[in-house]
């Protein structure tokens, strides 16, 4: 009587080259989306600063208060703060308090500030700076000078124009377009945040 082959428990070679194909093509896919994600992230905070230039120039422009775009060096955020004064006839003095429909801004490791400019005037980037509208109406220049790996970009927003423009170090120049309003209800999105 025969005995039984014994089968062994390994892979077979076919099952070896098969495995190894399917895991160079799965790398292959995902290895440039993660070398990609800084940059991603850095355009990001860039965009994100010019909605906060875009709200200031439309804030100051179509409302009674004062705005202003503040950067507190503590916590790296920027934001967009309004002047508030007491309307139950108090005598507290006015405060700029956070405007609550504009969520405030960090730029993380990767985007540094380099230089702001207010009317032609340099202030350290990373110090605290209140860029405010002027109470009777008007508001300054603003340049933003961001920095970082592989990232040089100067965000300009002149004190008559409601959108800003943006100038890479590669030399390209690009006037932001305003963005379209979209009404939340109408496209089903009524639980997005905005």
């Amino acid at each position: 009587m025969r005995k039984p082959i014994a089968r062994s428990s390994g892979f077979t070679l076919i099952e070896v080259v098969i495995a190894a194909v399917i895991f160079v093509i799965i790398a292959v896919a995902f290895i440039p989306r993660f070398n990609s994600l800084p940059k991603r992230e850095a355009e990001t905070s860039i965009e994100r600063v010019l909605d906060i230039l875009v709200m200031f120039a439309h804030r100051e422009s179509t409302g009674s208060q004062q705005v202003a775009i503040w950067h507190d060096p503590e916590t790296g955020f920027i934001s967009l703060v309004l002047m508030t004064r007491p309307t139950d006839g108090s005598e507290e003095p006015p405060a700029w308090v956070e405007d609550r429909l504009v969520e405030p801004i960090n730029l993380g490791d990767r985007v540094i500030i380099d230089e702001v400019t207010i009317d032609d005037q340099p202030i350290k980037g990373e110090d605290e700076w209140l860029i405010a509208s002027v109470p009777a109406g008007g508001r300054p220049s603003v340049m933003i000078h961001l920095t970082g790996e592989d990232l040089d970009t100067m965000l300009i927003l002149d004190s008559t124009s409601l959108s800003p423009r943006r100038i890479d170090a590669s030399g390209g120049e690009q006037a932001i377009e305003p963005r379209e309003s979209v009404d939340l209800d109408e496209t089903g999105r009524e639980h997005e945040k905005w």
